[in-house]
């Protein structure tokens, strides 16, 4: 499995000129690592999700209060087959953040200082 995650915008647009971002190769990982992100995947149904609008064509309604959260882009690529979905803060399902959450951790840990 393949992974390309890209976390731009925040406050201020703190991540507007270098998003934090980071390609995985589930084969590059070590075995409980690479485990943990594929149950991420799977187990938050990843490929049967929905895309929630971000900023650019999002509900400006619900988006109101919330102008400066970070958006995110993921890309997955598993047995040959590729989804990608956009979200933000407010509209990115509850079942994908533990997904982020490890995959910024993973981010952070590569950017380089």
């Amino acid at each position: 499995m393949r992974i390309h995650f890209e976390m731009s915008g925040g406050y201020g647009g703190l991540f507007a000129a270098e998003p934090l971002a980071c390609f995985v190769d589930s084969d590059s990982l070590g075995e409980a690592e690479a485990a943990q992100l594929a149950r991420l995947v799977h187990g938050g149904r990843f490929e049967d999700l929905e895309s929630a609008a971000v900023a650019q064509g999002g509900d400006q309604r619900r988006r109101g209060a919330a102008r400066d959260t970070m958006n995110y882009r993921l890309e997955v690529t598993d047995g040959g087959r590729t989804v990608e979905h956009r979200f933000d803060d407010v509209t990115m399902p509850a079942e994908v953040r533990p997904l982020v959450e490890q995959l910024k951790g993973i981010a952070l840990r590569e950017r380089p200082i």
